[in-house]
């Protein structure tokens, strides 16, 4: 009786492992932007960017991580990048800074007091902000790689070309398998600016 609703949540629970996986393959793709574009990034005299070339800015307080997004927002400006549709990728601990910031939550207009309420993560700096435990980091303490662009920054497709229910050889249970096809590619390099940071 109740195995329709089992599979139902089975397959909300695959449609966020898709989603994750192929987040984390755009997320990657910040190596491809433009050198200029770099913000904590000690540089090279080759004009090529290494991982032993970051440098990351340690955020340590509120003001300081609602400043880094207005940096990034000038670099946007200075590479000519539309304001329109702007969005900026950060990683859930500096969202939990931003947080602090009346800048970023002051009470008093129809749509801050939204954020509040529904916990939306809302914007900034001329930023959509949205929150991901994809933004790249290494092992190295190099910082996390906060990305911003916007809309025509980067392109994406993704299909599920196929689907198929089954069951199982050797148990007694429904399955059902698919297949996902998906590519991403950063078709406007001048127009991602890079932000690495670490915590304070």
């Amino acid at each position: 009786q109740q195995r329709p609703k089992v599979m139902d949540g089975a397959m909300a629970e695959a449609r966020r492992a898709l989603a994750d996986v192929s987040d984390k393959y755009i997320a990657g793709l910040y190596v491809g932007a433009d050198k200029k574009n770099l913000i904590g990034v000690k540089g090279s005299s080759n004009g090529t960017v290494k991982t032993e070339d970051f440098k990351a800015v340690k955020i340590d307080a509120a003001g300081l991580a609602y400043e880094k997004l207005v940096d990034l927002s000038v670099v946007l400006d200075e590479a000519n990048v539309p304001k329109a549709t702007r969005w900026v990728i950060i990683p859930a601990w500096y969202h939990g800074i931003l947080l602090r910031d009346n800048r970023f939550v002051k009470a008093g207009t129809e749509v801050q007091n939204s954020i509040l309420l529904n916990g939306i993560v809302g914007r900034a700096a001329g930023f959509d902000i949205r929150v991901s435990n994809n933004v790249p980091s290494d092992s190295a303490d190099k910082g996390f790689k906060i990305q911003a662009g916007y809309r025509g920054t980067l392109s994406y497709a993704s299909q599920i070309t196929e689907i198929t229910p089954y069951r199982p050889e050797k148990r007694f249970a429904d399955a059902v398998k698919g297949l996902h096809v998906f590519g991403a590619k950063l078709v406007r390099p001048s127009a991602m600016a890079v932000l690495v940071v670490d915590r304070g």
